[in-house]
């Protein structure tokens, strides 16, 4: 027998009449799913769905979670008939590795909304609290619920937009979308939230322009967005929506009215082929279009129609469908794919045996690893790292800087200093050491500036190229995470990052880097040569494969990690590992 629980409001299942909780307003039947942590949550969510005239096939109130979880609900609802959309109310995730692989498989056969409470440090204070359990940063969850597929929304209402839509209508195809009304402000509005949730307004053919002209007055605007004018009535404002959905031109519609009609939303719902189905497809548009009406200045009252009041609303929704349609589309493997290893096979076993063995025979301060033990692991993935040696006196040093010298002509020497991670700040490192004797010289500075100084790293000078940091780490709610950010050393300043659930595919790192907002840099700017980006997203792929195959590994980073048109070259690699009950799993083939 399994338990809801504790602290939980209970349970609904409209369809055969149960209900277990002491909601006041029962809702009625529907295709939508609701699972909700918390109790208030669920009853202001019953009551906002009723009023709207959105049914439920079930409700069902998770509390604390002692038994039956947010993966339990989802495993439940991905074959149930009834169920066409999920919504979940989450103020914690769980097993972060668990959701992820179930959600994925979920989202990629129906829609996953997903409200996660907690953005703010306030916020997730009160949830910890709330539910006992952690709560992690908030882009650490954006990007394990992007991986995993769901729609995430900002707000309640939000959440019930998206259902409202997607209960009963398909998802768009493509961005583009066609804005029809009888008012041009609420037009502006819609066009504007349509580009920013990464809708198309696309200007409509001349052609299709003069079928348009056919059915209303000639001063109607027909570029898209439409505005028919006041004038018009709801049969004409069905017909220019039949003609523009029938027309391939778009990939759905967004009609955006103002309340001059008597009954509006009653008649414009006839008008458009409704049925009085709240939500339903136009039966006179094309199948796998969806057509969503906002009508402005209608009292707040239940509708024949699920109306939306306000056009940027609907616009809002329909973005977040789009969203979940197109990440479906390019996604029609529901299992993370594994990562392609490159010019050769990786050994993903061997190097977490490497990982465990180097954490426990070279692990300094709060579990990091030393240079050599770094490097050494970075090497077993395939990346390739700057040329270096450890040197324990000046002669050494002098030593390595002949044997090591590019064609720079220099090398750099960073000091080791157990517990000193930020070597630039300290003075801990010397660019453009040229020959033995300098070498030599910048060892004795390093010696008397750190005391507890255990060596020298001599490495060779890397050519200048386009900088950038490679980090991941081991979130305790969202799991293995991916970090790309621009500016190596200077990535705190830019603030110029991108955070990913690992592991990721050599295509997702590419689109991760080309996300950054200075990928200009990488792709050629201002007559720069562009980088090799593919092998960039190569090393991108294989670092997120390392910290999702390697729990040991707590966190680590690639900085700089500098990016040229014959490749990438790692030039300073950090790691801490960490062996504890959490990480101490079997060792078996990935």
């Amino acid at each position: 027998m399994r338990l809801l629980g504790p602290n939980c409001f209970g349970i609904i299942a409209p369809a055969v009449g149960l209900d277990a909780t002491f909601s006041a307003v029962p809702p009625t039947v529907g295709g939508i799913a609701f699972g909700s942590q918390s109790g208030g949550i669920g009853l202001a969510v019953l009551a906002e769905a009723t009023e709207r005239g959105i049914g439920l096939s079930s409700f069902i109130s998770l509390g604390n979670r002692a038994d039956v979880s947010s993966n339990d609900l989802l495993c439940a609802w991905v074959d149930d008939p009834a169920a066409a959309v999920i919504m979940l109310y989450l103020e914690s995730i769980g097993n972060p590795r668990r959701f992820l692989r179930i959600a994925r498989h979920v989202a990629s056969r129906k829609p996953v909304i997903v409200l996660k409470a907690g953005r703010s440090t306030s916020g997730r204070r009160g949830a910890a609290s709330h539910t006992a359990s952690l709560a992690s940063d908030d882009a650490a969850v954006d990007a394990l619920l992007r991986a995993a597929g769901v729609i995430r929304v900002d707000t309640l209402e939000e959440m019930l937009d998206v259902a409202q839509i997607l209960a009963h209508q398909p998802a768009p195809l493509g961005p583009r979308v066609a804005l029809i009304g009888n008012s041009g402000g609420p037009l502006i509005l819609a066009a504007d939230a349509a580009e920013a949730v990464g809708l198309q307004v696309p200007p409509l053919s001349e052609a299709l322009r003069a079928r348009i002209l056919e059915r209303v007055p000639r001063a109607a605007a027909t570029s898209n967005p439409v505005d028919l004018l006041a004038t018009v009535g709801p049969a004409d404002v069905a017909d220019v929506v039949g003609i523009v959905a029938s027309s391939g031109e778009v990939d759905a519609v967004v009609v955006a009215s103002v309340g001059v009609w008597p009954n509006e939303d009653t008649n414009l719902d006839d008008a458009l082929g409704g049925n009085g189905v709240p939500g339903g497809m136009p039966t006179a548009t094309p199948r796998g279009l969806p057509v969503v009406v906002s009508i402005a200045g209608i009292p707040a009252r239940l509708s024949r129609r699920a109306v939306f009041r306000y056009s940027e609303s609907a616009v809002r929704a329909l973005g977040r469908a789009h969203a979940w349609s197109a990440w479906r589309a390019e996604h029609a493997q529901d299992r993370v794919p594994p990562i392609e290893a490159g010019s050769g096979s990786i050994d993903w076993l061997a190097v977490r045996r490497l990982v465990r063995a180097e954490a426990q025979g070279d692990q300094g301060t709060d579990g990091w690893l030393g240079p050599e033990a770094a490097q050494r692991i970075m090497r077993a993935t395939g990346v390739r790292l700057a040329a270096s040696g450890l040197a324990a006196s000046p002669a050494e040093a002098a030593a390595l800087a002949s044997s090591l010298v590019p064609a720079s002509g220099a090398v750099v020497m960073k000091a080791v200093v157990p517990g000193l991670l930020h070597k630039t700040e300290a003075g801990a490192v010397v660019l453009g050491v040229s020959g033995a004797d300098a070498a030599a010289a910048a060892y004795g500075v390093f010696s008397e500036r750190f005391p507890t100084m255990t060596a020298v790293l001599v490495q060779e000078q890397v050519a200048p190229g386009v900088e950038l940091l490679v980090g991941a780490r081991q979130d305790p709610s969202a799991g293995p995470l991916v970090v790309v950010a621009a500016g190596g050393v200077e990535a705190e300043l830019l603030a110029d990052i991108m955070i990913r659930a690992a592991p990721l595919t050599v295509g997702e790192a590419r689109a991760m880097l080309l996300s950054l907002r200075t990928a200009a840099r990488l792709t050629g700017f201002r007559g720069r040569p562009a980088v090799d980006l593919e092998q960039v997203a190569r090393i991108v792929a294989q670092v997120s494969r390392l910290v999702a195959v390697v729990p040991e590994l707590a966190e680590f980073e690639i900085n700089p990690l500098v990016a040229s048109t014959s490749g990438a070259c790692a030039v300073d690699v950090r790691m801490r590992a960490e062996i504890n009950s959490s990480t101490v799993r079997p060792l078996r083939g990935n």
